[in-house]
């Protein structure tokens, strides 16, 4: 892939990222006819990780911290130059999919919640496009907070993996703000009636 369509790529996955970026995000679905919840909370830094680059900073020649980058693809300053693709082949699956993060906040999404390994990872929990072009590897932040972050952005239009077919429809996608009333992104009618008419 030439460096100048990865920015393109980076750029559209970049405007998806930003409106979910430093929220805390549930996930409700139903597993053994129980509703469960999954939280995630993606950081600034773990976007360079899903995009599967580096950048050379060129000014000193050195790579660019995480946060860095974001802040720069933030303010669309940066020049496919400096872009160092991984060299294992990951950069260009990621990259193809990235901007198909957008569907992380509609009903487009499904929960994976059990060990799945994917290639050479392994994790419990995941959300999946429904229709499996990507998935979004998880991991949880620390042993004690029960919020996951992202661990890796895994192409499914590249292998459509047997492990990642078992998951669960999503009921509800609200946002958790101190101080604020949640913010529901989506909800289905059955949730909504439980929710309203508690047994």
């Amino acid at each position: 892939m030439e460096k100048k369509k990865m920015v393109e790529y980076i750029l559209k996955g970049f405007k998806a990222y930003e409106e979910f970026v430093n929220k805390e995000l549930h996930y409700v679905y139903k597993k053994d006819n129980v509703y469960k919840e999954v939280v995630f909370k993606a950081n600034k830094k773990g976007f360079m990780h899903l995009c599967g680059v580096d950048y050379i900073d060129p000014k000193n020649s050195k790579k660019v911290s995480a946060n860095h980058f974001y802040s720069l693809v933030k303010r669309k300053n940066i020049s496919p130059s400096f872009l160092v693709p991984k060299t294992d082949g990951t950069t260009e699956q990621k990259l193809q999919v990235i901007e198909n993060l957008k569907d992380i906040l509609t009903p487009n999404v499904r929960v994976i919640d059990g060990k799945v390994t994917f290639y050479n990872m392994t994790f419990d929990k995941g959300l999946r496009s429904r229709r499996q072009i990507f998935a979004l590897a998880l991991i949880e932040e620390n042993q004690y907070s029960e919020v996951y972050a992202p661990l890796s952005l895994l192409n499914l239009k590249v292998s459509k993996a047997d492990s990642l077919k078992k998951t669960y429809e999503v009921h509800c996608i609200y946002a958790k703000s101190r101080g604020k009333d949640d913010f529901i992104y989506f909800e289905s009618e059955d949730h909504k009636l439980s929710r309203l008419n508690p047994i």
